[in-house]
Formats: structure tokens, sequence, C-alpha cells
């Protein structure tokens, strides 16, 4: 008998259910399917506005880089900042570029490149010559910008970047952060790389960076940072107030020290630094032998002359040597006014002080030698029996000034003592032309004032020592300086008492 089986619920479930899932999936890949299509064309057109923004900045850099000339980006590269961008109308007139196609090669081609002109046969160059001609358009550039800074237009375009401080600032601590200008030891190229001038202190340094260190100082030259300063004087600024001075526990250093002296110099001539101590008669021993000569003729002669002798004419001998001095002594008062003019010495203390390459070396030398020839004045009093001139003032002056500037030119022999060999030379010019007119004539109604002028020379001399003392200048010591500060005051009563004695004092009438 056949019965109808019953459908196991469970299977049809089963089957139902698989096949409700079966519908399911194939809706979720459909929507899945519909899903992709929609994203993948988002990302196309992403990638595709993209791409046209990229484009979009290739052309912008393009035309960047076609609108921007060779100086502009010659200018713009890092390390040439001290470059400023020439005119192009400065570098096509050819009265300006005359003599550079003789220095640099390629010169034709480095001219092409450096205006942005096709050269025709640029193709045919290979890739070494190309390589040349681009270091020759450098080259070329570098000495076109040195001529160029020197005119009006290049200063313009310089004191743009010494106001914006392109050119960096000066490493010396006390010049407070001066801006520089750049400079070259050489007008020469490939001599000497640039370096920079600071206009408050007046010395060159290396700059901090080692690209712009690599560029050629020709590029700049020797004359441009003077010049520049001179066409703007209120850019000038002053020396710095303040000078290091090397203290150990507190203490300065003494400038004739080893801690001063280089190790050529020590083994060379312990007193090589100073040229004019390898002269003659500045060792100790010669020194005070001159001055007991000077002493010796003094009271020998004296006495010599006193028992009999007769007086001896030495007019012919005062008309040379008088001249003599006055020549001798302008020179040196000149000389020392111009030393200290072209040094910047000032009348307040304390002036520079070199002493490997004294400023007032040679001078100073020549100076410390006319004192011996100012004995030729003791002598003429002795032979000729002026008994009246030979005071102890006169023979305190001649020995002692000998004997101090031996001593100075030993310890202090550039500086502050400019001004001594000013004042001196100047003194004893008018001095000895006095000596030269009276040997030709008694009447003379200037000599007082001639007593008056060596005051006012002992009086200067007076203040500049208080000024040494109060200002602690470190090239001098506390004991040269009070030293030399009381022997200036016994010239100046000296001859304070001379001029009371002489000329203040009434002499009574003879009957």
């Amino acid at each position: 008998m056949a019965t109808n089986e019953m459908p196991d619920m469970a299977s049809l479930t089963l089957e139902h259910g698989e096949y409700v899932g079966t519908e399911m999936s194939l809706e979720d890949e459909l929507q899945e399917d519909v899903l992709g299509d929609q994203v993948s064309m988002e990302s196309s057109e992403a990638d595709s506005d993209s791409e046209d923004e990229e484009e979009e900045e290739d052309d912008e850099d393009d035309e960047e880089e076609e609108e921007l000339s060779w100086i502009s980006w010659f200018c713009s590269l890092r390390g040439n900042e001290f470059f400023c961008e020439i005119d192009e109308d400065y570098i096509i007139d050819d009265f300006n570029m005359t003599g550079l196609n003789s220095i640099v090669p390629y010169y034709d081609y480095a001219m092409d490149m450096i205006l942005d002109v096709e050269t025709p046969h640029e193709d045919s160059l290979t890739d070494i010559q190309q390589e040349m001609v681009e270091s020759a358009a450098e080259m070329l550039y570098g000495l076109i910008h040195a001529r160029y800074i020197i005119t009006s237009r290049g200063m313009a375009a310089m004191l743009e970047k010494y106001q914006n401080v392109d050119f960096g600032r000066c490493h010396r601590v006390h010049c407070q952060g001066q801006p520089v200008l750049p400079v070259g030891q050489s007008d020469i190229p490939r001599h000497t790389t640039v370096n920079i001038f600071c206009p408050r202190c007046r010395d060159i340094f290396f700059p901090k960076s080692q690209r712009q260190g690599n560029i050629d100082g020709a590029y700049f030259g020797t004359t441009f940072p003077h010049l520049f300063l001179l066409t703007h004087p209120s850019l000038v600024p002053s020396p710095p107030a303040q000078v290091y001075v090397p203290r150990i526990f507190g203490y300065k250093i003494h400038q004739t020290s080893e801690y001063y002296l280089g190790k050529r110099d020590r083994d060379n001539d312990r007193n090589g630094h100073r040229r004019g101590r390898r002269k003659q008669l500045l060792d100790k021993a010669t020194a005070f032998a001159v001055a007991i000569a000077y002493v010796l003729v003094v009271l020998v002669g004296s006495i010599v002359m006193k028992l009999g002798l007769p007086a001896l004419n030495t007019r012919m001998l005062q008309f040379v040597y008088n001249p003599i001095q006055i020549m001798l002594c302008s020179y040196m008062s000149i000389e020392a006014g111009i030393l200290a003019y072209r040094h910047d010495y000032s009348f307040v203390p304390c002036n520079p002080y070199n002493s490997k390459h004294p400023v007032m070396g040679e001078l100073l030398w020549l100076f410390y030698m006319s004192k011996i020839l100012d004995f030729v004045d003791t002598f003429i009093i002795i032979v000729g029996k002026k008994w009246k001139q030979l005071s102890f003032l006169h023979v305190y002056h001649h020995l002692s000034v000998f004997l101090v500037y031996w001593f100075l030119f030993r310890v202090c022999y550039d500086g502050e003592i400019y001004l001594t060999i000013l004042l001196n030379g100047g003194i004893h010019t008018i001095m000895y032309t006095y000596y030269f007119v009276s040997s030709h004539t008694s009447s003379i109604w200037w000599k007082q004032y001639l007593t008056v002028l060596q005051l006012v020379q002992f009086a200067i001399m007076n203040v500049q020592g208080y000024l040494v003392i109060t200002k602690d200048c470190a090239a001098i010591s506390h004991r040269i300086q009070y030293a030399y500060m009381l022997y200036v005051q016994s010239l100046f009563w000296l001859f304070v008492y001379f001029f009371i004695k002489t000329y203040c004092t009434k002499k009574p009438k003879i009957n």
C-alpha cells in the first residue's frame, strides 16, 4: 500500500534555507558590483584630477624656469648670497667688459649663457666642454661683479644687502654684531678666497659658511668695502669702546712677556719683533756708556775751558747744525702725525699697540738717535764758554730725555708714544729755528714765547699721562705710567721755574 511519505521538514527547511541563502548572496554580489563600479569611477576621476593638477604644476614650474634668468638663478643659489644681480645693460656695454675676454676661457659661450642667448653651436659641445663653459660663465660673472659693485647702481644693490645683513655680522664680541662687507685680498682671480671686512674693528675674517668661503676673492676685489664706506659715511661706525685684555688670576699680562712673542721671534732674535731694536746703541751697556760720556764731557770740558782756554767760534758749526736739526725735527713731527692719522690714533688713550710690527718703531728709533745729536748743543755751549746757558735744567733735560726714551723704546714703543714725538719734534723745530736766527741777530722778540710753548708741550704730556693712568691702558704697565708722569712733572716745574726766573723777575737797574 502506497503511502504518501511526508517530506522531511528539516530538509525542506535546509533546502529552503539554502535557496533563500543563495538568493541573498546573489543580491549582495550585485550590490557589491554596483558599489565597486561607483568607487572605481570615483577613483579614476580622482586620479585624473590629480594628474591634471600635477600637469598644471609642472607647467607652472616650466614657466617659472623659463621666466627665471641665468643671473637670477645664479644669485639665488645657496652660497651665492654675497652676489647682487647685475643689470644686463651693464653687461651688454662692451666698454665695461674690456680685458675680460683674455682672462676668461670660452668667453663668447660664457657671455651667451649669462645673457640667456641661445648659441647655434651649443649642441655640438661635449659634456666636458659644457661643464667648462658653465665654470667660465661663473668666473666671468664674478669678474664683472667686481667691477659692477663699485658703480653707483652696484653700490645701491649692495647697500640693500648690507642693510639686510646678507653678508653676516662680525665675529668679535666687542663689535656687538656689526654688519660686515665682502672683500678680497687680491684683484687677481684664483689667488685668495673671499673674506668679510668689519667696518668697526677694521679687520677681516673668514665667512661662517663654507660655501661662501670657497668664492674667489677677486669677485669682490680689494676696493669695494672701503669705497662703499666712503660713499656712505653715515654707515661708518665708531671703533670698539672696549678691548679684550688677557688676564691671569685677575692680573694683566705685560706686552713684553713671552705671551705676546711668537716662536719665530724668540728663536731668531728675542727682540726681533721690533725692527728698530736691531739698530745700534740700544743695548744697556752702550746706552749707559753714552750717558756717562756725556756727563764726563760736561764736567771735564767745563774744567778745561775754565782753565784759561779761549772760547771757540762755533758760528760755522751752528750754521750747519741748526738747519739739520730743523729738517730732522720737522720730519719726525710730521711723520708722527701722518702715522697717527693713518692708523686712527687719537689724543685719548688707549691707542692700538702692535707689539710685533709697531707703527712707531722706526720713527721712535730715529727720535731716540736724535737725542744723541742734541748733545751737540752742550758742546757748543762749553767750547763757546756760554756758562749762563749751561744750567742744571739744560744738562738734566738732555741727559734724562736720552735715557728715558732709551727705556721707552724697550718697553713702550708704540701707541701713546706718538704724541711725545709729534710735540717734541714740533717744539724743537721752532727752537732750532730760533737758534739759527739768533746766530745772525740778537734782537728776537718771540724768545719768551718759545719757553711758553715748551710749557704747553709738557702740560699736554701731563694730561696724556693722567688719562693713561685713569683709563688703565693694557699696553703700558702701572709702573711705567707713574714713572712717565713723574718725569714729565719734573720737566714742567723746572721750566716753570726757569720762566719765572728769566722773564718774571725784575732785574735791578745798573747806574
